[in-house]
């Protein structure tokens, strides 16, 4: 990351600090309402999201489509360039740590703090929610010739944020089934399809998969949302106790 930060030339600079103009204006104001603990605060969170289906699955606008455009054209200019890149997680292939881009502290950490932990904390009471305090945050890139779909699984995160970016594509839509806690079969699934600026907050327990895209191009973000409290106290993928902290 220190040779990243010395050498990388970023094309849009602007994308690196949170600004409230890159964020839906209703998003804004019902966090804001949740921060200031009005008491119509949950209710109005509540109306703003739309359910998409059984066990906590929420869609919400969250990124302008004027932002979503700059960020997109970063992440396929850090691709472009000579860095150094390492996978984002063990089941893509394709994408970039956010990390490594030097996003966290101005854009990504605030995204977290001002926004995310408050509308968890309702959402998610029993999944950590109210005590978000660090994520893993990356792109997953998919294309035909590359990653076009991603197996059945969960993440290693108390909540995760997945939002489309950019690209032009058809297909690839999510399908959760069931929580990794549910017993019995888990045959049915629930379709949320990607839009660009479209948040997806769901627990990382949820399982879901990615279909195969059938053309074009996806540029999803993804925010692990973990919780050191949490984690401490419970490991999120074996139960056992006394883990502080996920790497």
């Amino acid at each position: 990351m220190e040779y990243i930060a010395k050498n990388y030339q970023p094309m849009h600079r602007q994308v690196y600090h949170l600004k409230p103009e890159f964020l839906h204006p209703k998003l804004r104001e019902v966090c804001q309402a949740l921060r200031s603990q009005r008491p119509e605060a949950e209710k109005e969170l509540r109306a703003f999201v739309q359910e998409k289906g059984p066990g906590g699955i929420y869609q919400f606008p969250l990124f302008q489509q004027s932002f979503c455009e700059l960020l997109h054209e970063e992440v396929k200019h850090f691709n472009q360039s000579t860095m150094p890149k390492a996978r984002p997680n063990s089941m893509n292939q394709y994408g970039i740590l956010l990390e490594e881009l030097g996003l966290y502290p101005g854009l990504l950490n605030p995204l977290l703090k001002e926004y995310l932990q408050p509308m968890a904390r309702v959402l998610f009471p029993d999944a950590a929610g109210d005590t978000l305090d660090h994520h893993r945050s990356f792109i997953v890139e998919y294309q035909m010739d590359k990653d076009r779909e991603l197996a059945y699984h969960y993440d290693d995160a108390e909540v995760t944020l997945n939002v489309c970016i950019g690209g032009n594509f058809d297909g690839g839509e999510l399908l959760f089934g069931k929580l990794k806690s549910s017993k019995g079969p888990d045959f049915e699934r629930y379709p949320v399809a990607h839009q660009v600026g479209m948040g997806l907050l769901h627990r990382g327990t949820h399982r879901h998969e990615a279909i195969p895209i059938e053309d074009g191009e996806r540029y999803n973000l993804i925010m692990w949302c973990r919780s050191s409290e949490f984690r401490y106290n419970e490991c999120p993928h074996c139960g056992r106790h006394g883990r502080e902290q996920a790497l």
